[in-house]
């Protein structure tokens, strides 16, 4: 065999093993007086939910997490060296200077840079994060939805959208006939100030709240690999709190399948980014393994983990 031959054999065999490693980043947020309580013996500023990295774990993806407070040139390299990104659920604001800011610097990375595949995933705060960051505060409005268990009413662009394209009939009606998902929102982006961003963005199912105020409940961008749902996918499978404040969370096998379909969506979109860390050792770092989970639940949570960060250097 030609030695051209061979590297471009052991070229396109790296290019492979890169996309089937693929690394989500985890955009941590600021910690609550709530959390802060459940461990005052700790000093931190900023936590990931132990049930996301979970989430993207069960679609064959590794976490690392995205520390906040940090500077430009930290969100540049992680932008170029991760796979793709989530924003969470949460209560920060989004417009703080840790969760919001960090989640701008992604935003108009992918903007300033189309041709860097390089998928965004918000759920619940960060869903409204990506409408926030497209249209201003004025498309967010206050809802009734907290812990209400919900199918969603689809809208004519979720068949043709990429992210239900390859949906079964069986798939779909796990989301549109059967209330396999769970609301905890306090805030959503309404139907008519959602159409403001009609050309950034398409409008896949909406919801209404429990005064029957209507939300819009699944997005995704018309041209970048962004998405945002509403609810909370990842709590079917790893969320077990008992608490009433949580208690419409499902757990049965539909709601599984449904929180798998779109764990397996994200990180397939997550296979087609050829990101690479520079070195095994600098990958290592990155990873949330790195840090331990604090089994927040037995202290009284609604979360069943977390993980725990100290900013404060960085503030």
């Amino acid at each position: 065999m030609s030695p051209s031959l061979l590297l471009v054999l052991s070229a396109a065999a790296l290019s492979v093993s890169a996309n089937d490693r693929p690394i989500i980043g985890i955009l941590a947020q600021e910690t609550t007086p709530d959390i802060d309580d459940l461990f005052p013996e700790l000093n931190y500023t900023s936590y990931v939910q132990a049930s996301y990295v979970q989430f993207v774990e069960s679609a064959g993806a590794r976490a690392a997490p995205v520390f906040i407070h940090r500077s430009q040139k930290y969100y540049e390299d992680m932008f170029y060296q991760l796979n793709g990104l989530l924003l969470p659920g949460g209560n920060s604001q989004l417009d703080s200077e840790g969760f919001g800011a960090a989640s701008r610097a992604f935003w108009d990375l992918a903007h300033a840079h189309p041709e860097v595949h390089f998928p965004i995933w918000g759920t619940c705060q960060g869903h409204e994060e990506l409408a926030f960051l497209a249209g201003g505060a004025e498309v967010i409005e206050a809802c009734d939805a907290e812990n209400q268990l919900v199918a969603v009413s689809p809208e004519p662009a979720l068949l043709e959208s990429r992210l239900f394209a390859n949906a079964t009939a069986e798939q779909l009606a796990l989301f549109t006939v059967e209330p396999n998902v769970v609301m905890f929102h306090s805030n959503c982006v309404s139907p008519e100030s959602f159409s403001r961003l009609a050309e950034e963005f398409r409008t896949l199912a909406t919801n209404t709240d429990r005064q029957g105020v209507p939300y819009v409940s699944i997005v995704e961008h018309r041209q970048l690999p962004i998405y945002g749902v509403q609810f909370h996918p990842e709590k079917a499978a790893f969320e077990w709190s008992t608490l009433e404040r949580v208690d419409q969370v499902p757990h049965w096998a539909d709601a599984v399948e449904a929180s798998q379909y779109l764990a397996n969506f994200l990180v397939a979109e997550a296979r087609r980014s050829e990101a690479v860390f520079p070195s095994e050792a600098t990958e290592q770092a990155a990873l949330i393994y790195n840090y331990p989970a604090y089994f927040t639940a037995a202290r009284g949570s609604t979360f069943q983990m977390c993980y725990f960060f100290d900013d404060s250097e960085y503030m």
